[in-house]
């Protein structure tokens, strides 16, 4: 899961804004909360993870947060965030 774009509102500081990405934030705590309530219900158990797996995954996030940022915000959206 991923969680809301803080930034934007530190950025931008509108109604607007806080609306929009409060909303997300509401949105992703209301989906976790139903996610956990099923799996409770269904006696869901997930195997524990590796340090392997979480390494992969933060380096993956890293990676993936740092191309949108530097490169494909700008091409999709026309916005320097650093710059």
């Amino acid at each position: 899961m991923s969680y809301p774009y803080p930034s934007h509102l530190l950025a931008n500081r509108s109604l607007a804004d806080l609306l929009l990405f409060g909303s997300f934030l509401i949105w992703s705590l209301a989906s976790l909360a139903a996610a956990r309530r099923r799996d409770r219900a269904a006696a869901t158990r997930y195997p524990a993870g590796t340090m392997a797996g979480t390494l992969g995954a933060i380096v993956a996030g890293v990676v993936a947060w740092a191309a949108f940022a530097f490169w494909l915000h700008q091409l999709w959206l026309g916005v320097r965030p650093f710059g």
